[in-house]
């Protein structure tokens, strides 16, 4: 959430929010707060180092709608699957999470 000045074109993020009620007012500020962004570098074939930006939302623990994710990476690995889904069933009596493949 960056934007440009119009007269000197340098680029701020705004740290003053105007007060008003409304869920929209709540959500922006939420997200204002945990917005972040990360700067990947990776090494091409060529040997140059190429760096892209993706956005990440780090909301804490207790405001996170998915507590935890359960994500099985050895697809063809059935006791890795198996096993994930004995996590998520112990975990979703008491947490919200999901389970995918």
């Amino acid at each position: 959430m960056q934007y440009n000045d119009p007269k000197t074109g340098q680029r701020y993020i705004p740290r003053c929010i105007e007060a008003s009620t409304g869920l929209g007012r709540q959500v922006m500020v939420t997200m204002l707060e945990f917005y972040d962004e990360e700067v990947l570098k990776k090494e091409n074939s060529d040997g140059t180092v190429s760096e892209d930006t993706r956005i990440v939302v780090r909301f804490p623990f207790q405001l996170a709608p998915v507590k935890y994710a359960i994500l099985p990476l050895m697809e063809k690995d059935d006791n890795m699957v198996d096993l994930g889904r004995q996590i998520f069933t112990k975990l979703k009596k008491k947490f919200n999470c999901k389970f995918d493949l």
